[in-house]
């Protein structure tokens, strides 16, 4: 690739945190405290993975998930789910999109009723879970919001290496060659 010049976007953007999740009950019960999670994520272009490790010393069976980008429009964005992910777009064609890298997950839309701050209508993609979460599990996604869907590139890809006490490193391997890596 010499002579192309350098990439039209930034250098990568990294970010790493720990926060206490709070599990939604169905009908309206009050939340519960879930399990501490560890998240790192890297941006690069329009695509962003993120990595996420429940803590070693969680109790309970917990279902995870990894949202995309919401989508808002006039009308209900459209969806497409896959085995390996989903998306969604608006009219205009903006589209958000989420595609699972790591553990065991199924997508799926999340449509909230009414009209709210984004406006009559948006959408979600998401992964979850397909089993249980369980102390360590380790999970890592692809996430993408782009106005020209057929010009974002393939996704990035990534291995994960278990070290010594649960640590947990993500290689990221883009398209163009380029690597990452992220630590939890």
């Amino acid at each position: 690739m010499s002579g192309l010049g350098p990439p039209p976007w930034p250098q990568p953007t990294k970010s790493a945190y720990r926060h206490r999740a709070d599990w939604p009950k169905a009908n309206g019960q009050p939340a519960v405290a879930g399990p501490w999670l560890s998240t790192a994520s890297v941006v690069r272009g329009c695509w962003e993975v993120r990595l996420v490790r429940v803590a070693p010393d969680a109790a309970g069976q917990w279902t995870l998930r990894i949202g995309g980008w919401a989508v808002a429009a006039e009308r209900p964005p459209d969806q497409q789910e896959e085995p390996d992910g989903g998306s969604v777009r608006g009219a205009d064609g903006l589209t958000s999109s989420v595609i699972g890298l790591h553990g065991s997950m199924i997508p799926g839309v999340h449509r909230p009723a009414g009209a709210h701050a984004f406006g009559p209508h948006f959408a979600v993609p998401y992964l979850h879970s397909a089993e249980p979460a369980g102390p360590g599990d380790t999970y890592a996604a692809a996430v993408s919001l782009s106005a020209d869907p057929a010009d974002r590139g393939e996704p990035p890809t990534l291995t994960i290496a278990h070290g010594d006490a649960g640590h947990v490193t993500a290689t990221i391997h883009w398209p163009d060659g380029e690597q990452d890596q992220l630590s939890l």
